[in-house]
């Protein structure tokens, strides 16, 4: 029986139970407040594994040319709800938005008022191709679109059948991102629920080696707080890559400084000269557009 089952409405919605929900999650809070390198918990059986195969059955397709690459990703793709046209997927990842689930987290991590992402950035359903692989790296730590900080990611993994040398383990890095500390298989059904801070760095550096024909797929969402004091006193950050094995397809790489000097030169900068200083640049780029 899976961990959170979701029941049919009127045989066209799925839904969580709120109640079944916190019950659940209230077993799992010692651990993830235990875990090393950062608090996490992974739960096998997550979902209804039939439900989970109807998903793998109606994923999305987009061709390899329209895949968004960079020196951190390689193969990777990301597809919102407003690329998904499979009516139980969009239920799935909207019931992965409400109350019942929102409890669930809380029960299981402890941490309050937790609030979903309606604009789904960076989230959704995940795939990477046979030889991708992501960088390690944090997390970015504000929504631009609410303002709100991040706090959790929830990852549920849509690969069956996968075999150990195929690669493509969620790596867990310690807190400076020198070494590896845990190495999570991408299985079928397993859910990895994870705390997002600055220094809370992972990925999947090392090259998938699955077959052409099969690729890492997951969905990915993304939980946030509103701290009572709001995000003016909070170092604004984009994801902080740091390494990855892949030599041949990418340099190794380590910090990205001039990401890091951006972010530094915001922290020194007062936000009323950071706006007009923003705000400046914004028409200058429009004079040259025009």
């Amino acid at each position: 029986m899976p961990l959170l089952e979701l029941k049919e409405l009127n045989s066209r919605y799925n839904y969580f139970d709120p109640m079944q929900a916190i019950a659940a999650g209230a077993n799992f809070k010692s651990i993830f407040l235990g875990a090393e390198p950062f608090p996490h918990i992974v739960i096998d059986n997550f979902l209804d594994i039939e439900i989970l195969r109807q998903v793998v059955r109606e994923f999305p397709i987009r061709r390899p040319a329209e895949l968004l690459e960079s020196k951190y990703q390689h193969l990777k793709d990301t597809f919102q709800p407003s690329d998904i046209e499979s009516a139980l997927i969009r239920n799935l990842l909207t019931e992965l938005t409400q109350g019942a689930i929102l409890s669930f987290l809380t029960a299981a991590t402890g941490i309050e008022h937790l609030i979903p992402d309606p604009y789904f950035v960076g989230a959704g359903l995940h795939e990477t191709r046979a030889g991708g692989c992501l960088a390690i790296h944090a997390d970015f730590n504000l929504s631009k679109p609410m303002r709100i900080q991040r706090r959790l990611n929830l990852i549920v993994y849509l690969n069956e059948n996968w075999r150990e040398d195929w690669g493509g383990h969620l790596e867990l890095w310690d807190r400076k991102a020198k070494c590896c500390v845990k190495r999570i298989a991408p299985i079928m059904n397993r859910a990895v629920i994870f705390q997002t801070d600055l220094d809370n760095f992972h990925g999947h550096p090392q090259p998938l080696a699955c077959p052409e024909n099969r690729s890492r797929r997951s969905i990915a969402m993304y939980y946030f707080i509103a701290p009572e004091k709001g995000i003016v006193s909070l170092p604004r950050r984009a994801a902080d890559f740091r390494r990855t094995y892949n030599e041949n397809t990418w340099p190794l790489c380590s910090r990205d400084w001039k990401r890091w000097m951006t972010s530094f030169a915001v922290d020194i900068t007062p936000p009323i000269v950071y706006r007009a200083l923003r705000h400046l640049a914004k028409q200058l780029d429009e004079s040259k557009e025009g």
